[in-house]
């Protein structure tokens, strides 16, 4: 949300700018090149919004999956959630419990 805001103010600036130096006869062609990228911006940050939330149902779906098959594993504390915060405990206690193991197999000289 923070880089469509900067393009946005960037947008604005480069408007106010134009109209500055803007000779009165090109003042409508100014104001309708500004209304065409204003409203190109628009849709390009709808699309780009879309395509996140697309993102997280699909992110959603795949930790949904991986609950269910450490629970169908009968991996004791594992079960299905959508609760952010016990996803979260989730990660944080495999990688407490598994995340040393792989640190010093990945150290070891073999």
């Amino acid at each position: 949300h923070c880089e469509h805001q900067v393009l946005k103010q960037d947008l604005i600036h480069k408007h106010k700018e134009a109209l500055q130096v803007c000779k009165s006869h090109n003042l409508v062609v100014m104001k309708t090149n500004r209304q065409g990228e204003t409203e190109a911006l628009e849709i390009e940050v709808r699309e780009e919004q879309m395509m996140d939330d697309k993102i997280l149902v699909e992110m959603d779906q795949k930790v949904i999956n991986q609950q269910n098959t450490l629970e169908i594993a009968r991996v004791p504390g594992f079960y299905i959630t959508t609760n952010p915060q016990l996803n979260q405990h989730f990660v944080n206690v495999h990688y407490s419990a598994y995340g040393s193991q792989k640190k010093s197999a990945q150290s070891s000289p073999c």
